[in-house]
């Protein structure tokens, strides 16, 4: 190994024994959800950012698994390793900003402005990666042949750089959500089409005969089973699973979830209490600035025409809400159905 690639290891050396000790003194925030109290200055949270940096720590130990990953070049090396701590930080920032009540188009303007520049840096040096496990257009035909590997990588980095492109243009337009979601579009597109470019290539190598199709082993096969079975699974999970519940306290009341950041509001700062049969948020564009959504549940902040941004904690399948304005900031809430809607009502009304 060469003086770069010596220093590069120490670096990543270094930044690996951090997130070890840092994870290491703040094990209990990897397992308990901070709770949240709003009060006359709003909602605080703590303990964010362990999981991006549990995902940095995931993300080193398999760059340092793949022996490829010392052939690479030192800049290659750089955005290999630099491009999980900025992507957190450029998270971690979203989210401040989303929850201290600012306006959501500066959330949306810094996030497409982020990504735009990440992948014009990304789509630039995405030629420059030499065959490796961690990072690039990872699948059989470009990991097998280093002519393939090239070339698709060699489109890849144009297809990321008009990415960004159109990242950074959708974020200066007045579109809205509808940015958002085009500038989600362009990156899966970009991501999506090189895999299909890779495919293409091999298959044009069968044709000339600079390649030969080698059979799927038995253990390849086994192992891609398990990966796709566990990839099913992992995703019915988290779209069809999730539950919160009361607890009542005699000043205060905690929902509790294990989903999402438990909410806990003192009955004095109750300034208004509604139960509403069907819920009015279903008649207007309703987005999430930050928070958990799935098929069964929908907590965290929200914004509408309706409420403006608000605090939602609610079950999809139950029609009725209860609807709090606490210290002038709206908080919705249900049960799993109307009768436990109902319940939470009452035990919030006796309490006035």
């Amino acid at each position: 190994m060469d003086r770069t690639g010596i220093v590069d290891h120490k670096i990543c050396m270094f930044v690996f024994c951090h997130y070890i000790t840092d994870l290491l003194q703040n094990t209990d925030q990897l397992f308990t959800v901070p709770r949240i109290h709003l009060t006359a200055k709003g909602h605080d949270g703590g303990g964010q950012g362990m999981s991006c940096k549990l995902l940095l720590l995931l993300y080193i130990l398999s760059a340092f698994g793949d022996k490829r990953i010392h052939t690479q070049s030192r800049k290659a090396l750089g955005i290999l390793f630099w491009i999980m701590p900025v992507g957190s930080v450029l998270l971690a920032v979203i989210s401040r900003i989303s929850e201290s009540g600012a306006d959501d188009d500066l959330a949306s303007l810094i996030m497409d402005c982020g990504l735009g520049f990440l992948f014009l840096v990304m789509g630039n040096y995405m030629p420059k990666f030499r065959q490796n496990g961690v990072i690039g257009i990872r699948v059989k035909w470009t990991l097998e042949n280093e002519e393939n590997w090239a070339m698709t990588h060699r489109f890849a980095g144009k297809c990321l750089m008009i990415a960004g492109c159109c990242c950074i243009l959708f974020a200066f337009l007045p579109l809205g959500m509808a940015g958002d979601l085009l500038c989600m579009a362009a990156i899966l597109i970009a991501v999506l089409i090189p895999g299909i470019y890779s495919w293409r290539y091999y298959k044009r190598q069968l044709q000339s005969g600079k390649v030969e199709k080698k059979p799927v082993s038995q253990k390849a096969l086994i192992r891609g089973s398990i990966f796709a079975a566990v990839i099913i699974i992992f995703s019915v999970w988290v779209l069809f699973t999730g539950s919160m519940h009361m607890v009542y306290d005699k000043e205060s009341f905690t929902i509790e979830t294990p989903d999402w950041k438990n909410l806990t509001i003192s009955y004095d700062e109750i300034t208004s209490l509604d139960y509403l049969e069907e819920d009015p948020s279903g008649n207007f564009v309703d987005r999430r600035t930050n928070g958990f959504g799935n098929l069964v549940l929908g907590m965290g902040t929200f914004k509408n025409d309706l409420y403006g941004t608000y605090i939602r904690y609610t079950y999809t399948s139950c029609p009725s809400c209860v609807v709090l304005t606490v210290d002038g900031q709206t908080v919705v809430l249900n049960g799993k159905d109307e009768a436990a809607t109902k319940e939470i009502y009452e035990r919030l009304e006796s309490t006035r």
